[in-house]
């Protein structure tokens, strides 16, 4: 009689510690396909702010600016409060791709009219 009332608190045990796991699981999965953060982004999570530097499937990892790795739960990305400093940022820290101060562009070539011989 007292084996299967410690059997059945067990398992209600087991059940809210496995809760907290999935739903950081199934966030983490949210994360990965909607993609609102990504490796790079500077995002404040509640009071905790920074720049996302490992998205994994149980948690993600901020460096805050005392260059301090965090573990965050992603369930706190999906069900807390998010603010994405560089989600909508077309321009991305080492990811520019336009020409640089100081180079000169190469002038294009003319397009030749249909009178012009071919000079080959």
């Amino acid at each position: 009689m007292h084996l299967q009332w410690m059997a059945a608190a067990l398992s209600v045990g087991i059940g809210f510690g496995l809760r907290e796991i999935v739903a950081n699981f199934v966030s983490g999965l949210i994360i990965l396909f909607e993609r609102p953060i990504r490796v790079g982004d500077t995002v404040t999570v509640g009071d905790t702010d920074g720049v996302v530097t490992k998205i994994r499937i149980r948690a993600t990892t901020i460096r805050n600016w005392d260059r301090k790795e965090l573990l965050v739960p992603n369930k706190e990305f999906v069900t807390g409060r998010l603010l994405n400093w560089s989600l909508s940022d077309w321009i991305r820290p080492g990811r520019c791709r336009s020409s640089c101060a100081g180079r000169r562009r190469r002038p294009r070539r003319r397009a030749r009219s249909p009178t012009q011989p071919n000079s080959s």
